[in-house]
């Protein structure tokens, strides 16, 4: 009975373990009001919105002060939390990360390519412009004001990133598919001259016998 208490009070543990914490949703919220400070002043256009999502965060944050019960009040922390980091404000904050993710990969391909013909070159430098256009695209949404702008072009963001990594991988199979085909034929070219002396099998770019040293008739 004893041995079942201590296994009940590990699992009871380790549940509580994974969920919210008070001192993490703490931290959690002092970082999240930082973030909505600078993207309303690096998106002035979403100022209102920012401000609206605050308001209704806080309303959620204030109601967690009068919860007594820790593992309740790290609950309703996490819903403020989880409130200013869902959306579109999430995307404002994230998509200077997802633009800079976009061009790294970018830059992969416009390495990957050099040299490169055929449908595998076609196909990255499609996706190079569609990225191109997806970029142009994530910074008009900054100033138009509008969520919808915004969810749309961080979503396309991904979308390009996904086909950029696929242009690579692409390009990296073929040039592999090339080298193992490469090595393959060159197997099959290698001829072999029988010496007369000692009957030993020599490659024919070979002048002497490899074993007797005699001269290899060609």
């Amino acid at each position: 009975m004893k041995k079942w208490s201590l296994i009940l009070v590990a699992f009871l543990f380790l549940v509580n373990a994974c969920g919210p914490s008070v001192e993490g949703e703490s931290k959690a919220w002092e970082d999240n009001l930082k973030a909505m400070e600078k993207a309303k002043t690096d998106y002035p256009a979403f100022a209102n919105e920012i401000d609206a999502k605050v308001t209704q965060a806080k309303a959620l944050w204030d109601a967690a002060a009068g919860i007594s019960n820790e593992e309740e009040k790290a609950k309703k922390m996490a819903e403020a939390n989880n409130l200013l980091g869902a959306g579109c404000l999430g995307n404002l904050v994230d998509m200077n990360d997802k633009l800079k993710e976009v061009e790294d990969a970018i830059d992969k391909v416009e390495s990957a390519r050099k040299g490169k013909t055929g449908e595998d070159r076609t196909y990255a430098e499609d996706a190079l412009l569609d990225a191109k256009n997806a970029i142009t695209a994530a910074k008009e949404s900054f100033n138009s004001g509008r969520c919808a702008d915004v969810e749309r072009a961080f979503t396309k963001l991904g979308t390009v990133v996904t086909d950029l990594n696929t242009a690579v991988t692409k390009i990296t199979a073929s040039e592999t598919q090339a080298k193992d085909s490469a090595n393959a034929n060159a197997k099959k070219e290698v001829k072999f001259v029988k010496c007369e002396y000692c009957d030993t099998q020599n490659a024919d770019t070979l002048t002497e016998c490899r074993k007797c040293g005699a001269p290899l008739k060609k």
